[in-house]
């Protein structure tokens, strides 16, 4: 009866302020109603009996001013309540305002000078919108002009705690933005997926864009694990965020550990920590190694090591154990190199010398050598062990045969030779006999084919050849010093 009463008073002031003038402050179940002041009413509430404080009253100009004299929290200056004298809008003494406290489904709305909804609470759908009279999530913002921000966090002077934080229902912390700016991103899904996006820009198809701010050039994704650091991104203009070199793109590990490419859930390539670069399924098959080469491992055959090489300037192509080095075509084999015997096939897979060449058809030429416009060395030189020539052919085409020369006997005195064992010239000595004897440098296998010519037709009456030597016979007591006899002997076999 007596909380019904109040209620009746305070209305009945708040509507009629005059019918109180000049009335003696009085106290209606703990609560004094003093009017002192044209075009306002003053509610003070307070315990039975207390007086209200004049200097006080009037702190602030209004139509209602609601003061308190007690210091329980929980006691409420203004209280609007439902034909049931349930709360719905209530405010307390340590400034707690309470709306809607029944879960009614009217919404709570608040107007600026330029925005009908500066805040809306959604009555029916529990969100709240800013500068949003439908939003559709719990907290739903419109920015106000194309110029304005939607949200801004700036941060303390100080500050150490997180500018943003969102965590998951057991407050454990998902993404977050640190007091420096930096986006830590701590979650986790079923599918070991930390941080997923998804997008739909028809004019390019960019899902994230990286873009460095005003005055930087470099844009760099930086991940880190208890190993180290790893890097993606674009350096800036002098390289000198990462890579030391101008502008450059970028995927760079600071740890010592390697760095893995694959597809279909496959292995494909790995940079190693070592630096060697390594391609295939079984992550040996070829490998790059900048200090030695191009290497490829044989998969089927533990320490077979192929490779390419480019030491000492020397381009070294070099096939594992086992296997051949092969230069192809369309159609044929164009170098062949045995790994049996190491000889060169062109055109061969059985070579069975150094170098067997099979001719492509009846109408080619085996080996072709053709001069320079100015030549000066030899077209083909065969030489020695000792890169002495034995035969060769010079720049204007002679045939010349070298080697080991013979040695003459019994060919009058001071007789001289110029030649090889092949061909050459004999000139014979002073008081000469009717034969003479040349002796091979190198004996063939068997007695060679030699032809003997002199400078007149009788100078050379029969010649006698071994495989050690030959030797001709001349006319008797016929004078024939310093005669030249020239000779061409050929090998009939190996």
């Amino acid at each position: 009866m007596k909380k019904s009463i109040m209620s009746f008073l305070v209305a009945f002031a708040m509507a009629n302020p005059w019918a109180f003038a000049g009335v003696v402050p009085g106290t209606v179940n703990g609560a004094r109603i003093t009017p002192n002041r044209v075009n306002a009413t003053v509610v003070v509430v307070g315990a039975p009996g207390d007086a209200p404080d004049a200097s006080s009253v009037f702190t602030s100009s209004g139509s209602v001013v609601i003061q308190s004299t007690t210091t329980t929290a929980t006691h409420e200056l203004l209280d609007v309540e439902n034909t049931a004298n349930a709360s719905i809008v209530s405010f307390q003494v340590n400034g707690a305002a309470l709306f809607n406290q029944q879960s009614g489904v009217g919404n709570f709305q608040v107007q600026s000078d330029n925005m009908a909804n500066a805040i809306l609470v959604d009555g029916t759908n529990d969100f709240v919108g800013i500068n949003d009279a439908s939003p559709d999530a719990m907290v739903d913002v419109i920015a106000r002009t194309a110029s304005s921000s939607g949200v801004v966090i700036t941060a303390a002077g100080s500050q150490t705690a997180d500018l943003l934080s969102l965590r998951d229902s057991s407050e454990a912390r998902l993404i977050s933005v640190d007091a420096s700016g930096n986006a830590v991103f701590t979650g986790y899904v079923v599918d070991r997926s930390s941080f997923q996006v998804t997008g739909n820009e028809a004019s390019s198809g960019r899902m994230v864009q990286l873009q460095p701010t005003t005055g930087a050039n470099g844009a760099l994704i930086h991940f880190r694990n208890t190993t180290g650091d790893f890097y993606i991104g674009s350096d800036d203009s002098t390289g000198g965020d990462l890579t030391g070199v101008a502008y450059a793109n970028a995927i760079w590990s600071v740890s010592n550990t390697s760095t893995v490419l694959g597809t279909n859930n496959t292995e494909r390539m790995r940079i190693r920590n070592t630096g060697e670069i390594v391609f295939g399924v079984s992550a040996s098959t070829v490998i790059y190694n900048g200090a030695s080469g191009l290497e490829w491992h044989d998969p089927d055959v533990a320490g077979n090591v192929g490779g390419i090489s480019s030491g000492s300037n020397d381009l070294t192509i070099a096939a594992a154990n086992n296997r051949n080095v092969r230069v192809d075509n369309d159609t044929r084999n164009v170098l062949f190199v045995s790994d049996t015997n190491g000889f060169l096939g062109i055109n061969d897979t059985s070579p069975d010398s150094m170098e067997d060449i099979v001719m492509l058809n009846a109408s080619s030429s085996g080996t072709v050598i053709t001069a320079a416009a100015t030549p000066t060395a030899d077209l083909l030189s065969i030489r020695d062990s000792n890169e002495a020539p034995l035969f060769f052919i010079n720049a204007i085409g002679h045939a010349v045969s070298s080697g080991t020369t013979p040695a003459l006997t019994n060919c009058g005195t001071s007789p001289s030779i110029i030649g090889s064992d092949n061909s050459g010239k004999i000139t014979v000595g002073s008081s000469a006999a009717d034969t003479c004897t040349a002796t091979f440098g190198t004996a063939y296998t068997n007695a060679p084919a030699c032809v003997f010519s002199g400078q007149d037709a009788n100078d050379i009456l029969g010649s006698t050849t071994t495989a050690s030597g030959f030797a001709f016979v001349t006319p008797g007591a016929q004078d024939i010093s310093s005669e030249v006899i020239s000779y061409i002997c050929m090998g009939v076999d190996r």
